[in-house]
């Protein structure tokens, strides 16, 4: 899991509460560098640690379940709660994670983005449909050729568009499945990992940095679960 988010361009870093033998083993389980891992960590540092990588430049996510998690997953640009975590965090939190998996985040990145670029390829149609639509249902035609477009006809062309939009979105799941696919996800996994909540504290593309906190260390298994519902995703 943290491999993918790696090969992505993403940094991982892992902000603990607990000591820094605890915090070191968990971080090489799940594949973060040592010097990546900060250990002892306060609730409000957690923020603040977030907030200074923001004033650099950095776009952020955190990971997290915890309350003690709760003011760096609101600090942060994306804050993502694992969904065995305590209400506060998921409160704040922009998507909630419902499988408790490490690679959900990646399957996360992976939809966010495809949706991302569903908006926009729609909001092009819908412009260039309108631009060249409006000026004929306006009667661009009629001086020169004696062709108008009645009432009736134009509402047909609208709804054309409409149905050019809803026709791509329906698209997003074919071509997300192969995405998912090629990295051996599950599609079925990957829609119904999280649910959206919160608002959005940041539009931009999330593209620099992944971050994540861990209330209290714990382990994974062999499919990237978290066994402590207490424990936050290592990222």
């Amino acid at each position: 899991a943290i491999t993918r988010l790696q090969e992505r361009g993403l940094a991982t870093v892992l902000l603990s509460g607990d000591k820094l033998s605890a915090a070191q083993k968990v971080a090489a389980q799940v594949g973060i560098s040592i010097e990546n891992v900060y250990a002892g960590v306060k609730p409000g540092e957690k923020a603040a640690h977030i907030e200074a990588l923001q004033n650099a430049g950095s776009k952020v996510a955190m990971v997290g379940d915890g309350v003690n998690d709760a003011a760096a997953l609101a600090q942060a640009d994306v804050g993502i709660a694992m969904g065995s975590g305590v209400g506060a965090a998921s409160e704040v939190s922009n998507i909630v994670l419902l499988g408790n998996k490490l690679t959900q985040v990646d399957d996360a990145i992976v939809l966010g983005k495809a949706t991302f670029d569903k908006i926009k390829q729609n909001l092009y149609w819908a412009f260039g449909y309108n631009i060249v639509g409006i000026p004929l249902a306006a009667g661009l035609l009629l001086p020169s050729f004696g062709i108008a477009f009645t009432p009736s006809a134009s509402a047909l062309f609208m709804a054309f568009s409409s149905m050019g939009v809803m026709g791509n979105s329906l698209l997003l799941p074919i071509q997300v499945g192969k995405t998912l696919k090629d990295e051996k996800v599950s599609l079925k996994d990957a829609f119904q990992l999280f649910d959206l909540g919160g608002k959005s504290k940041n539009g931009g593309e999330m593209t620099e940095t992944l971050h994540g906190a861990s209330g209290s260390a714990g382990s994974l298994n062999g499919q990237g679960e978290l066994k402590s519902s207490q424990q936050a995703s290592g990222l």
